[in-house]
């Protein structure tokens, strides 16, 4: 039996939930914006949203399994440590680049897109019967 390196699928679904994000912020057209993520599951949307939404008042993952709630902690935690790791090895790079004469070229490709510095917040609830009130979220998904 062949096994598939899942690898690519799961690039393309976050490449995905990442421009249906940013299209939704383009259509919410407003920042501190609230935003409420649906059966959230391990987070992938949440953070997507969270990222497009990167000046957002508060972004919110809502699922009712402890566990994918667990892990979408756990992995939010990881992705920041990972980003300043990866910020502070830019800046060690920005250094190292700036002796060379086409500094600006190397410098360009490697600049990331903006992120959020914030993190997602996650809640255990049912999407049915939420515990929020109404109208408190400027976007509701399901993602």
């Amino acid at each position: 039996m062949l096994i598939q390196n899942p690898l690519p699928s799961c690039l393309l679904l976050l490449s995905i939930l990442s421009k249906v994000s940013e299209e939704l912020r383009t259509l919410v057209g407003k920042s501190e914006a609230r935003v409420l993520d649906l059966c959230c599951g391990v987070g992938m949307s949440t953070r997507a949203l969270n990222d497009a939404f990167h000046d957002a008042e508060k972004v919110v993952g809502l699922d009712t399994s402890p566990e994918m709630l667990k892990m979408a902690k756990f992995i939010t935690d990881y992705e920041k440590s990972m980003r300043s790791f990866v910020s502070v090895a830019q800046q060690k790079a920005q250094s190292l680049f700036s002796l060379f004469s086409q500094r600006e070229n190397i410098l360009k490709s490697l600049a990331p897109r903006a992120k959020s510095t914030s993190t997602p917040a996650y809640a255990r609830g049912n999407a049915e019967r939420t515990i929020f009130p109404d109208k408190c979220f400027d976007l509701v998904t399901v993602m």
